[in-house]
């Protein structure tokens, strides 16, 4: 929970603190991904893009992501430009 609040004060110092901890923690811990099972706190909301086009509503939701997609990356800080498909959404092709 430290760390979730440590990550949520700055998007500079967050990138460098969780990247090192969530890998350090991965090493550690070779049966369960850490970063699959965050519990993400609605309330810290600092959104930023990410290389596959969707925005992520805090650093947390990110990580969860890249656990997933190991290739992910931060594009930019702040909401992706343009139109995002979110799941769940219909898309009605012509």
């Amino acid at each position: 929970q430290l760390v979730t609040f440590l990550c949520s004060l700055s998007f500079f110092f967050s990138l460098l603190v969780c990247t090192i901890f969530y890998s350090i923690q991965k090493i550690h811990d070779h049966d369960q991904d850490p970063q699959c099972n965050l519990q993400c706190s609605r309330t810290a909301v600092k959104p930023l893009c990410a290389s596959d086009g969707r925005t992520y509503e805090s650093m947390c939701d990110y990580q969860r992501a890249k656990c997933k997609d190991s290739n992910l990356n931060v594009a930019h800080r702040g909401r992706c430009k343009g139109k995002e498909l979110k799941r769940g959404t219909s898309l009605h092709l012509e």
